[in-house]
């Protein structure tokens, strides 16, 4: 049975593999990886290509457009409020992001929206969000699967906010997973910031990130040497496999703090 750390010092002299913390099922980081899903992606993606066309065309401003992965289905329709009688038509859903300037005109576009995803022949339940406030909402309120869920959503059609979260989201899992085990949890927070969170990434802008470590019970080695150990493995080792993952040329930056 393989020995778990118990301490930070011990975490520092062990390696951790990457596991998503959604579901099983659920991980979709990015459309050239194979993943255990029910859905079709590739299949699906063409068959929904003249929707995208249609709405991007109709709304020019949708930043992403993606579907959510089948595990995620349920907390969505739950978190909703979906009725009763939709669920049971099991729909494909979809994630619209769009800019917070254009949250006043929601009672417009919805129901164009409805319209486009009824003319696609697919069951589609559309959810639509705004980059600047919805989705880091879901983090304010503790909703981080929610967020996980979005960054694994097979891409329609993104400007680049999913393919930056998407590698965030990757590499925060990465390092709870080497920090975080069992009930010991030394990641106090992880924190994203800059252009993802005013909205505005694109597939070339920087993702910018910050982890909160707990040091508390690190008695035998100082604050520089832990900090070197820390970055090394946070920034160094796993930005370049959360890069990977991802498939994105996003530049991940990561500050790490104690």
């Amino acid at each position: 049975m393989e020995k778990k750390p118990e301490s930070l010092t011990d975490n520092l002299t062990t390696g951790s593999k990457y596991k998503p913390t959604v579901p099983q099922g659920m991980a979709m980081p990015s459309a050239g990886m194979q993943q255990p899903q029910t859905i079709d992606f590739q299949k699906l993606k063409k068959k929904l290509e003249d929707f995208k066309k249609k709405l991007v065309k109709k709304f020019p401003f949708v930043i992403s457009l993606g579907i959510l992965p089948p595990n995620a289905s349920q907390m969505f329709e739950e978190d909703e409020g979906l009725p009763k009688e939709e669920i049971e038509k099991k729909p494909i859903h979809v994630m619209m992001i769009m800019p917070e300037e254009q949250y006043k005109n929601l009672n417009k576009i919805k129901p164009e929206v409805v319209k486009l995803a009824k003319e696609s022949g697919e069951n589609l339940w559309v959810h639509i969000k705004t980059a600047e406030v919805d989705m880091w909402n879901y983090g304010l309120d503790s909703k981080f699967e929610f967020m996980d869920a979005t960054a694994a959503s097979f891409p329609l059609y993104d400007k680049g906010f999913l393919g930056a979260l998407r590698v965030a989201s990757i590499h925060k899992n990465l390092v709870l997973n080497w920090l975080n085990v069992g009930r010991i949890r030394y990641v106090a927070t992880y924190a994203i910031g800059g252009s993802l969170t005013r909205g505005t990434a694109d597939e070339t802008s920087d993702v910018d990130t910050f982890v909160i470590i707990d040091d508390t019970d690190v008695k035998r080695m100082s604050k520089v040497e832990l900090l070197e150990k820390l970055r090394g493995k946070i920034i160094y080792e796993y930005v370049k496999e959360a890069t990977a993952l991802a498939g994105v040329k996003n530049i991940l930056n990561v500050q790490v703090y104690l």
